[in-house]
């Protein structure tokens, strides 16, 4: 076929493809007003839990028991929940913002105190492994706390942005930093942390001193 004859030249495909577009973009929207056609395409694809009016999360929690715990994987489950909102505490989001890393092990220190609050009866090896991961935890908390009280919000802003372009709004964040252990300057890092990462609140467990819960309200 030449040319001449071909009615998929050049002109002819350029007509086909706008002419297809514009009647896409109408029955998307049901109306001949294309204006919210961008807007359904900048959401395709992404998660939508308000149902009803009411909006549907998670809490980070939820993934506690899966063997990668970073920021990308966190998000990865909460889409595979199909969510679209989280509670973040604070593994993932100052793992990725280039915390300190931890050398307790964490399963085998709560192992430890599980075993105790049941009942058990630690052997003198699990007592000596249990005083040493106390020590070490105790260093590393200053070392954290050092880390937190002088870290930019950058990573906190990067991650906001990640997320929120997978289609899923943080909505609360929850550092382990709000104890009458934590200094004042941790505390501040957990306000401003939450506000870079885009959330309307911080949470945390009752502090069961009233004390506490003045100084943080």
């Amino acid at each position: 076929m030449t040319k001449e004859n071909n009615p998929f030249d050049a002109v002819s495909r350029r007509k086909f493809i706008g002419s297809s577009l514009a009647i896409s973009a109408v029955l998307m929207v049901g109306s001949s007003k294309i204006i919210a056609a961008p807007a359904f395409i900048r959401n395709l694809g992404k998660p939508n839990s308000v149902i009803k009016g009411v909006q549907i999360g998670v809490i980070t929690y939820s993934f506690r028991s899966m063997p990668d715990q970073s920021a990308e994987a966190t998000l990865k489950y909460t889409l595979q929940t199909g969510l679209s909102a989280i509670e973040l505490m604070g593994e993932p989001a100052e793992s990725f913002a280039g915390v300190p890393v931890s050398p307790v092990d964490r399963n085998a220190f709560f192992g430890l105190m599980r075993k105790t609050r049941e009942g058990g009866q630690l052997t003198d090896a699990e007592k000596k492994q249990m005083d040493d991961m106390r020590a070490q935890m105790e260093a590393y908390n200053k070392e954290v706390a050092q880390w937190r009280a002088s870290v930019s919000m950058d990573k906190f802003v990067q991650m906001k942005k990640m997320y929120s372009d997978a289609g899923v709004k943080i909505y609360g964040f929850k550092p382990s930093a709000f104890s009458a252990r934590n200094t004042d300057a941790e505390m501040d890092y957990g306000f401003r942390a939450a506000k870079a990462l885009g959330a309307s609140h911080v949470t945390l467990e009752h502090p069961g001193d009233d004390t506490q819960t003045k100084k943080l309200g």
